[in-house]
Parts: C-alpha cells; structure tokens; sequence
C-alpha cells in the first residue's frame, strides 16, 4: 500500500478545507470592497459597525488559514514517516507552521534526542557545537553548513585526553546512555547511516570521531566529487546525535 493511500481520506478532506477557505477568501474580499463602495454614503456609526464587522471576519479567516497550514504540515510529516519508518532518518522527521514555529519531532526518539542536544552542560555543548559548527536551536531556518572545530572531540576520544577532554566524554557518556538503550529498543545493536567522503591518499591523519548522517539525501547533497558511504555502524560506537541545522548528525567513534 502506497503511503498517500494510508492517508487517502485526510488528504481528501484536507483539499475540501482548502477550498472552501479559498471561497470564504474570496466572499470576504468581494465584502470588503463593497464596503468602501459604502463608505461614501454610510453614517459615520454605521461605517465603524461595519469595520470592525470586517476586521473581526479577517482575523478570523487568517486564524483559520493558519490552523489549515498547521494541519497540512503534519500531514505532510505523516507521509514522510510512513516513507522512512524503520530507518535512522524516520527518528527525525519534523514539521513546522506559523503556529507551531518550532520543530515538532513526530518520533519519540527524535524528541528524546532534542531535549538531551539542548540540555547538554558544557564542556560538552561547546564540544559538540564546535564539532557541528552550529549552537542548538530549534529554529528549522538554521542553515546547513558550519565551520567545524573537531579539536575537542578528537582530544575527547584520543588514548589519552586531557582533563578538560576527559570531563567532555563523562558528559556526552552519560547524557547518550538513556538515547542508546532506546536505540537498541527500535534497532538492535546496529543502525545504518551514511557519509560524503573524500577519497582517501593514504596519509591521513588518524581521526578519533567522524560525522555521518542518517540522512542519504543530504549525504548525497553535500557528496560532490566525494564517495557516498553506507555503513551498517554498532550502537555503542555512536557518540552524539544531533539534528542541528537540520543535519540527521550521527558523531561516531572512528576505530584506525
């Protein structure tokens, strides 16, 4: 069964919604301009009676036109978490509306993985900011590219990290371990997530976390002249998940 089947009569109903706003627009402007063909001859108690009149029927129009873009954003949400349930990129399918300006997380992992990115004290918030190259936010505006630092992480997970770096990983540690156990919950011990990559030469330097994303389609964006990795990656390699700038960011422990 198609996903837009599993939704046949909300999308129905919702284009019923849609124009039947349209007509009502369409009375309530052909009703606004006959009132300023009135308003030459109407009493001036009478003209305000009828503004106002026309002011209340425009707020309730565009209150109802937001209630209606608001629905159809979490329809739209439905569909795609139909499309991507049981992979990584169906934790962090979102919608956002003029009522709801902030992203709305349809999973229960995506919200869990939400509040612990925002909740995350520092040393560590600053560490994974400075790996992602953007603050938290729950804007769906941020962009998606950053500059990243990745000095802290690396010193974070290197064989022997500094004190500040040692602080970093007890954090990330304890803030991941509640989102780890309701990973292996939806996907057992492993999770598949992709990463734009460069061709390796041979000579790089060893690299103690890596960014992929379980999202193909943005590997794939960012992927110009790069290869397109899939990996089927073990739960406990995993560091941090953020949807920062609308990423799906998976950082995970890079075993040289």
């Amino acid at each position: 069964m198609r996903c837009v089947d599993l939704f046949e009569t909300e999308i129905d109903d919702m284009r019923a919604e849609i124009a039947r706003t349209k007509e009502q627009f369409a009375r309530l402007q052909a009703d606004r301009s006959d009132l300023q063909r009135r308003r030459i001859s109407a009493p001036d108690d009478k003209w305000e009676r009828m503004r106002r009149f026309g002011q209340g029927i425009t707020r309730l129009h565009t209150q109802r036109h937001i209630e209606l873009a608001d629905k159809l954003q979490q329809l739209k949400a439905r569909v795609r978490a139909e499309k991507t349930k049981g992979t990584a990129m169906g934790m962090f399918i979102n919608y956002s509306s003029q009522k709801t300006p902030e992203r709305e997380y349809l999973h229960h992992l995506g919200k869990l993985i939400d509040e612990a990115d925002a909740a995350l004290p520092d040393p560590a918030a600053t560490a994974i900011e400075y790996f992602v190259g953007h603050p938290y936010s729950k804007s769906p505006e941020d962009g998606a590219f950053g500059i990243m630092h990745e000095y802290r992480l690396e010193d974070a997970f290197s064989d022997q990290p500094s004190e500040r770096g040692g602080e970093i990983r007890q954090q990330l540690a304890q803030a991941f371990a509640p989102i780890r156990d309701a990973l292996r919950q939806e996907f057992g011990d492993q999770i598949t997530i992709y990463r734009a990559q460069e061709r390796l030469r041979g000579n790089e330097k060893p690299r103690n976390a890596l960014s992929w994303t379980g999202n193909l389609r943005f590997a794939e964006y960012i992927g110009n002249n790069r290869d397109i990795l899939t990996k089927s990656v073990p739960i406990d390699d995993l560091i941090w998940i953020t949807d920062r700038a609308n990423q799906a960011e998976f950082i995970v422990r890079s075993r040289n």
